[in-house]
């Protein structure tokens, strides 16, 4: 829930607080109210009428401050005080809905509100002030353990003009990933990691160590003047590929990839990027072997390929539930304000959530691209919280020449994919609401 640090009331016209619902001793959080979107000030908190299920309903509460005005013409300066756990991320500058900054110190992930202070390793919150599906999600996916004798030997390609804050971390990032994963890859097997900055165009064009068609398409885009605002704000912290290899000397081997712009400044990392795209090789690793060809969306669900790899990722990238808890909110956060006009959709009803679902079925560069990260997301957290860890990678498995990705999912789970969406869509709702509730 978004929660207010500074609110600086000012008498300008009548009309600034016509919208203003007059404080009521009925107004507390869970009652009744008539109007969504209508807010009210009571006792200083700031309340606001949402939308739960068919009821419309008080938000919790929101302490607000006031600043209290200062008569000297020259105003003084605000201190920041330390947001708390459960805070959303602060407003980034031209960059979507916010961020928060992560960094690896003595090799421990922290995390922080601003770029350059403030970092802590720790979160206050407890499993129990969770949704228990989303708790059951997280604690399946980190209790995993490989069951392999050894991880496979990461290959490191680097350019020389990578940063070094962010190459450490990420080489950190990969050996963990890789070694959670090791069960996946045979003996002996080796990844293929190359390191590069938007320069070095030979490297990327090498065959030996990316699949270099879907690497230069990417490279090309990044480079493309119109896009610079994407390495500023949606790519600053690099984008990256995973897959398996399909040509040259390290054929069938996995293949990791990134680009990370080379004047950025910043030291902090997306700790969510490795992981998603590493997934994405998991799932190259059983298809390729399954034989299944053509674009991955025309055979199975693109909000299984991308919905899977981004649970996995964030889950792998979190220490505890409270981060992976706000990554998932900003991430629905970041497409409601950023996305395309027509996915800024708060959804009201499981019916809505439904629809969602079957238009992330298919990558369409729109509303299907988008909703696939975020619903997708939700639909393979409830299956994993229901039907354990393994469900998700034994549908996967299932997907064949000669099996379609229907009938794997009613083999799997026991119900259609109609069925699984129409039981899955409340808890989808429900969580959309929770990240939504102040829009």
């Amino acid at each position: 829930m978004m929660r207010l640090r500074f609110l600086t009331l000012a008498l300008i016209t009548g009309l600034a607080f016509a919208q203003l619902a007059p404080a009521s001793a009925s107004v507390k959080a869970g009652a009744a109210c008539t109007k969504v979107g209508k807010i009210t000030f009571k006792a200083g908190y700031k309340f606001t009428c949402i939308k739960t299920g068919k009821k419309l309903k008080w938000s919790r509460a929101i302490k607000v401050v006031v600043a209290t005005p200062t008569p000297t013409p020259t105003p003084t300066p605000t201190v920041d005080t330390e947001p708390k756990a459960g805070d959303p991320p602060l407003p980034s500058e031209n960059c979507g809905y916010g961020n928060f900054y992560y960094r690896i110190n003595n090799a421990v992930l922290e995390r922080s509100f601003y770029p350059d202070k403030l970092f802590t390793s720790q979160d206050s919150r407890l499993s129990t002030e969770f949704d228990l599906i989303r708790v059951k999600a997280y604690q399946a996916i980190r209790d995993h353990i490989s069951t392999s004798k050894g991880a496979p030997q990461i290959d490191f390609h680097i350019a020389l003009d990578f940063p070094t804050d962010e190459l450490n971390a990420l080489k950190q990032q990969l050996k963990l990933v890789t070694e959670y994963w090791s069960d996946r890859f045979q003996l002996g097997a080796h990844v293929q990691a190359t390191f590069l900055t938007e320069k070095d165009s030979a490297l990327i064009d090498a065959s030996n160590t990316t699949n270099s068609v879907d690497a230069k398409w990417i490279m090309d885009t990044y480079l493309d003047p119109k896009n610079f605002g994407m390495t500023n704000c949606g790519w600053r912290n690099g984008i990256a590929g995973a897959h398996v290899l399909n040509l040259g000397i390290n054929i069938g081997q996995v293949g990791y990839w990134i680009v990370f712009p080379s004047w950025h400044t910043s030291k902090d990392w997306d700790p969510v990027n490795l992981p998603h795209e590493f997934t994405h090789s998991i799932q190259g690793l059983i298809w390729s072997n399954n034989e299944v060809m053509g674009h991955r969306d025309d055979w199975i669900a693109y909000n299984f390929t991308e919905g899977g790899a981004q649970i996995f990722g964030t889950a792998l990238a979190f220490p505890n539930i409270g981060w992976y808890n706000d990554e998932i909110n900003r991430k629905i956060m970041d497409g409601f304000r950023g996305g395309p006009t027509s996915v800024r959709l708060a959804p009201t009803t499981t019916a809505e959530i439904i629809s969602m679902l079957q238009i992330s079925e298919k990558n369409d560069n729109a509303n299907g691209s988008a909703w696939a990260y975020t619903v997708g997301f939700h639909l393979w957290e409830w299956v994993i919280a229901n039907y354990g860890f393994d469900a998700y990678w034994d549908i996967a498995k299932g997907v064949s020449s000669n099996q379609s990705y229907d009938a794997t999912v009613l083999k799997v789970i026991g119900k259609s994919k109609s069925d699984l969406y129409n039981e899955a869509a409340p808890y989808i709702l429900k969580s959309f609401q929770a990240a939504l509730v102040e829009q």
